[in-house]
């Protein structure tokens, strides 16, 4: 996949949540005792989270 197709669709300053998104879940899914189907949920909360708090709605 073409990055520059993703960064279209993207503000910049949100760029940090994808990024940040991708390292969580991966950490998440070495982690042992995280079942995979809750990886999920867990990363979409974070970065609803962190997107409106980058955004200013918090």
């Amino acid at each position: 996949m073409d990055w520059s197709i993703v960064s279209s669709f993207i503000t910049p300053e949100l760029m940090i949540v994808v990024i940040v998104c991708n390292v969580i879940g991966y950490i998440l899914k070495k982690t042992p005792k995280v079942p995979n189907w809750s990886i999920v949920y867990i990363v979409t909360g974070f970065a609803v989270a962190l997107a409106m708090v980058l955004v200013g709605q918090v």
